[in-house]
């Protein structure tokens, strides 16, 4: 009995060993489980929490198209620019170069209508320069003219290149002599076109604005630095071609790549030394060269300079021909012939309350509810800005009414191929840009302009890109298009020396202003301005301009109608007020009657806003390791604390550690001198 006490007693150890062994391996494995399950929430976790910073790193924005209503709304400003910039040509007939322009619309009043071709350009002789035809004063032909002009061609092209001389006197026969000179100018023209293509600007240029036309070349272009000190270009301008010439060390090309030479003749039967250049089958008197140079025409030189066009329309031959700022300013309509009547919103006005300035392409212009006009105050000398007029009544009842005299008997026909005047709806706060904006009106009928407000609200940094800063001291909303403008002006002035835009160049606030106006004549400035315009367009100028992030736009819907002018008759018969010149002229094509009204008070509104924020990251991030791991704020500044502890307890650890080291090397010193001093006694 005691024995199997004893045995039982002694096999009780044994089970639970056993036991607690078990439980050992139970919790080996739900460590290990735990242990993968946290690594893999902790994983996905970190994935989903990285995916978020990402998104919000992009900076997404959202825009949001809605609907607004004023019960009242600024009433928006209206330019009006005349398409003719120099209406007064009586007044241009004694002008060095505009009095040619008159002279030959006095002689072309009548339509030709025998002899012409049936497309334009068919009987070109070269398609580089256009038909060359002949204008009065037979003796700038000499001999045949055709011929001529191949005898003048083959000169040039045997001349391009310099050849040795030592081939022109060696004794070779014909056959090997030209073998050679064949071979040398082949080497002489490649050493040319890789000297050119590595130092030459003007060169590249062309060759670029060839390529644009017709296609790649098959010119390689040059990655070598320019090696040949001594090259030069010298430009000038063939009006007889009306193409630019670059003469070089090689030799002369002009715009088209083409060779170019000029050859003199004298002409006994005029007693006049002629000049016939490569490009044309005519020759020109030396003298016309000279007054083309001083800026002075004849007529029958603006006559050769218009038949060298290359289009039906004489659009590649208008750009040659822009009136200075000072014809602009002398020979431009005042406003109080231009604007022959006004109302608004039933109530009368006049060209006193409008805006004027200068515009690039149409001279002179007025706006009407422009922020920038100022006004005298009475009994001072002072101005001041009046306030800019509002409307509280949409509707065709109500706007603004116009009746231009565009002044079309005195256009100077070959400066625009259109009559009428240029109407852009703006905002008060900037002044336009008519060669960018606006629409044309025509004369003889009523146009009705319905105006619709969009305001546009952008995101800037970091989320978007645009501005709301401008460095002018005069316009204080920034404008996209301004900038850009403005750019490319400072660009004209630090490479050409001159300035160019005469449309609000006086905001440029800089000390390398230039003092004069590029001239058409001078033939470096002239293509100085074409190569930046060309930099500009192809996007190489650094010109930060974006949009503006609150920017007013207004969308215009124009209508026209059969004007009455029975209605108009009585009432300038019974006002005894000359309100329109075509009521007593007869003439439908002098007068533009404009209407501007607002078609509703209602505006569309775009707004741009942050899609992601920085409270929507930290929302996202939070609920990802709340979903995976069970973390909260809470939870990480716990975490955060018990972190603290260990630390702390791990520093008091060792720092008392450290105390019983100290207080131990202390009694084992103690201790060695009491055994020293005892050995002693």
């Amino acid at each position: 009995m005691f024995e199997d006490e004893g045995v039982a007693l002694r096999s009780e150890p044994r089970d639970k060993g056993r036991s607690s062994k078990t439980n050992i391996n139970r919790r080996w494995y739900r460590r290990v489980m735990w242990l993968v399950v946290c690594l893999a929430m902790l994983g996905y976790g970190s994935l989903q929490c990285h995916r978020v910073v990402t998104d919000y790193l992009t900076y997404p924005k959202k825009v949001t198209i809605g609907v607004g209503e004023d019960m009242s709304t600024e009433f928006p400003a209206v330019t009006v620019c005349n398409l003719n910039p120099l209406p007064n040509r009586e007044r241009l007939r004694g002008h060095p170069v505009w009095g040619a322009f008159v002279k030959i619309e006095e002689e072309n009043l009548n339509p030709k209508c025998e002899n012409l071709t049936e497309q334009y350009g068919k009987e070109s002789a070269d398609p580089a320069y256009g038909a060359g035809t002949t204008y009065g004063g037979g003796d700038a032909n000499v001999g045949d003219a055709t011929d001529d002009l191949n005898r003048r061609k083959r000169f040039a092209e045997d001349t391009k290149y310099s050849i040795p001389k030592d081939l022109t006197t060696a004794d070779l026969s014909n056959d090997e002599l030209e073998t050679k000179r064949k071979r040398a100018r082949r080497q002489a023209k490649d050493e040319a076109q890789t000297t050119r293509l590595a130092c030459g600007v003007y060169y590249k240029y062309f060759l670029k604005m060839q390529e644009s036309k017709q296609g790649p070349s098959i010119a390689k272009q040059s990655t070598e630095s320019c090696s040949k000190d001594d090259y030069k270009e010298k430009l000038r301008f063939n009006p007889l071609c009306g193409v630019e010439v670059v003469c070089d060390n090689f030799g002369c090309f002009d715009a088209h790549l083409n060779v170019f030479m000029e050859t003199t003749k004298f002409n006994s039967n005029t007693n006049t030394t002629m000049v016939c250049p490569s490009c044309s089958k005519k020759c020109w008197r030396k003298k016309w060269f000279d007054s083309w140079a001083k800026g002075k025409l004849s007529p029958d030189q603006v006559v050769e300079l218009f038949s060298k066009s290359r289009t039906p329309d004489f659009s590649d031959i208008m750009g040659t021909f822009s009136p200075s700022p000072l014809d602009l300013d002398d020979y431009g309509v005042p406003a109080k012939y231009f604007i022959r009547a006004c109302s608004y919103d039933q109530s009368a006005c006049s060209h006193e309350q409008f805006y004027g300035w200068t515009s690039d392409s149409y001279g002179k212009c007025y706006t009407y509810n422009s922020a920038y006009r100022k006004v005298r105050i009475r009994g001072s000398k002072n101005t001041n800005y009046p306030g800019l007029a509002t409307t509280t009544s949409p509707g065709s009842m109500n706007g603004l009414r116009l009746t231009l005299n565009i002044h079309a008997d005195q256009y100077l026909a070959l400066l625009s191929s259109e009559v009428g005047a240029r109407v852009i709806v703006h905002s008060p706060h900037q002044i336009p840009f008519p060669e960018d904006q606006g629409f044309n009106v025509l004369p003889g009928v009523s146009v009705s302009v319905s105006v619709t407000k969009k305001v546009i609200r952008r995101v800037g940094e970091p989320y978007g890109n645009c501005s709301n800063t401008t460095s002018s001291k005069r316009f204080i909303r920034y404008s996209s298009i301004r900038c850009k403008k403005q750019c490319l002006e400072r660009e004209y002035w630090r490479k050409c020396g001159c300035r160019v835009s005469m449309n609000h160049d006086d905001d440029i606030d800089a000390d390398d202003k230039p003092e004069r106006h590029c001239s058409i004549f001078n033939t470096t400035q002239k293509m100085c301005m074409k190569m930046t315009a060309y930099s500009f367009h192809r996007g190489r100028l650094s010109c930060q301009c974006p949009p503006a992030c609150l920017e007013t736009q207004y969308k215009t819907q124009v209508t026209a109608s059969e004007t009455n002018r029975l209605f108009y008759t009585i009432v300038q018969n019974m006002k005894n007020t000359r309100i329109a010149d075509d009521l007593c002229s007869g003439s439908d094509n002098g007068t533009v009657r404009v209407h501007i009204y607002m078609d509703t008070l209602a505006y569309e509104e775009i707004v741009e806003t942050p899609a992601y924020t920085f409270s929507t990251l930290l929302s996202n991030v939070g609920g990802n390791l709340g979903l995976f791991l069970g973390m909260s704020i809470v939870t990480m500044v716990e975490l955060t604390e018990f972190l603290v502890d260990i630390v702390l307890l791990l520093l008091s650890r060792r720092r008392r550690q450290k105390e019983h080291q100290t207080i131990a090397d202390h009694t084992l010193k103690t201790q060695n001198r009491t055994v020293i001093k005892e050995a002693g006694t």
